[in-house]
């Protein structure tokens, strides 16, 4: 069974786990403690150089970065939240592609700008959290526009994707900053039915157990 190092607080480690989760690859979750620094030990650092999670271990399989571990996991179980036919599977990379270019940027500097910084004993930057909201305000504009064509529930198709288990993802990074999704209504509706499904609370519920501690903290 692969071995999965995560942090509950990284987006890309519960994208990993969300991922196994929603496509039923069993998999043993090794929690790693960044606060700890258990990411900086010679151990971890043995499975992933950089010391960032998430990780995977699968006999002499060692593997880091998000997306290179799913894209190993679909193939190895051929899964159907990546289809391994050419075409289909295409399609599915190529909006998944999209989301990663649109998305994750702007999540990861507002999430940081506006709750992570003090954490690091860094200054916010007011400059960098007005870019991030617009950029996720043109992206969420986008993507109501030219997905969900199929399924209000599913960005490309009717099925559960790797894209949704992106953006599912990504999204639930946004609470921290207890981002209002209200003026888009497309992903309110897309986040408030994709929180409901199994595989997305499994995968979340540590995370959501952090935040509702962050949630009794300050904002600025």
């Amino acid at each position: 069974m692969p071995e999965l190092h995560i942090a509950p607080l990284s987006p890309f480690a519960r994208f990993a786990l969300y991922f196994a989760l929603a496509s039923n690859i069993q998999v043993d979750v090794r929690p790693v403690d960044l606060m700890k620094g258990e990411h900086k030990t010679p151990a971890f650092l043995a499975i992933n150089p950089h010391g960032q999670v998430p990780a995977l271990v699968d006999g002499d399989v060692k593997l880091y970065e998000s997306a290179a571990i799913v894209r190993y996991l679909a193939r190895k179980y051929n899964d159907s939240l990546l289809p391994n036919d050419v075409t289909a599977g295409a399609a599915v990379d190529q909006v998944f592609e999209h989301l990663r270019s649109k998305i994750g940027g702007p999540v990861g500097s507002l999430v940081f700008n506006k709750v992570f910084f003090k954490f690091f004993g860094q200054q916010s930057n007011p400059e960098a959290i007005t870019k991030a909201e617009a950029d996720l305000a043109a992206a969420f504009g986008s993507l109501s526009a030219n997905f969900f064509k199929t399924s209000p529930n599913h960005v490309i198709g009717s099925t559960t994707t790797l894209a949704d288990i992106y953006l599912g993802t990504f999204l639930s990074q946004l609470t921290i900053t207890r981002f209002d999704f209200t003026p888009y209504p497309t992903i309110n509706n897309y986040f408030n039915n994709i929180k409901e499904t199994d595989a997305f609370k499994r995968s979340h519920e540590q995370f959501y157990t952090i935040l509702a501690h962050f949630a009794q903290q300050p904002q600025q």
